[in-house]
């Protein structure tokens, strides 16, 4: 058999191969749900999108009408957006983990931001462990690729749980619980998957600031 005659073989058995694979474990557009798929043209076009400055409508950055940083998203926090995150951060979807480093790329790129290092905004253990990764962790390193600079985890969350709680308790047991477990010295990025009311994100300002680190600001993949 030439190699010309083994490629239909060889296509019919992959093909075969997807098929019984997506069977198994179907694929969904991970924004709006179409089979087939796992990020169909129009839910991937709503992240390329000029990045965004957000701060201004996070109301936990804001001290007396001034942000306390600059914040840069590459979407709205809405609709398809919404569910894509859904899916990467609490539904297994490890397959998006690529597009979301390529989009925090993105992001630190456009936003010119520059500092001494990137810092990524901590995740809780119990995260870690049902999410399969640490999927902070994954968009700063892309973020301080590109930007030149290192990747340093510098802050550690201690116990206590922020899921349901009102924003006000959200900011008050972060501030508590952060600390910084590894020195860094100049300026930073900080980095996180999403921005809603900026309370972790100030909590980490603050806990980095009292170490004499200024937080020059800080991308996130989406912002409500």
């Amino acid at each position: 058999m030439t190699f010309h005659d083994a490629r239909p073989s060889e296509s019919i058995w992959l093909r075969a191969l997807r098929d019984v694979t997506r069977c198994i474990v179907p694929v969904e557009c991970a924004g709006c749900g179409a089979v087939d798929i796992p990020l169909c043209q129009p839910c991937a076009a709503l992240w390329w999108e000029p990045v965004l400055r957000c701060e201004e409508a996070a109301p936990r950055l804001m001290v007396e009408d001034t942000a306390l940083m600059p914040v840069w998203a590459a979407a709205v926090l809405t609709g398809p957006v919404h569910e894509w995150v859904a899916a990467w951060k609490d539904g297994g979807r490890r397959d998006l983990d690529r597009m979301a480093a390529q989009t925090m790329r993105r992001v630190a790129l456009e936003s010119g931001l520059r500092a001494d290092a990137v810092v990524p905004v901590p995740s809780r253990p119990g995260a870690y462990r049902r999410r399969g990764a640490d999927l902070t962790r994954i968009t700063a390193a892309a973020a301080a690729d590109a930007c030149g600079v290192p990747l340093v985890s510098a802050l550690a969350i201690g116990r206590g749980e922020s899921r349901g709680k009102s924003a006000r308790e959200r900011w008050r047991g972060a501030g508590s619980a952060l600390k910084v477990r590894r020195a860094v010295s100049g300026e930073v990025v900080l980095v996180d998957d999403v921005l809603t009311t900026g309370a972790t994100l100030a909590a980490c300002a603050s806990a980095l600031g009292e170490k004499g680190v200024k937080v020059r600001g800080a991308l996130v993949l989406a912002a409500a």
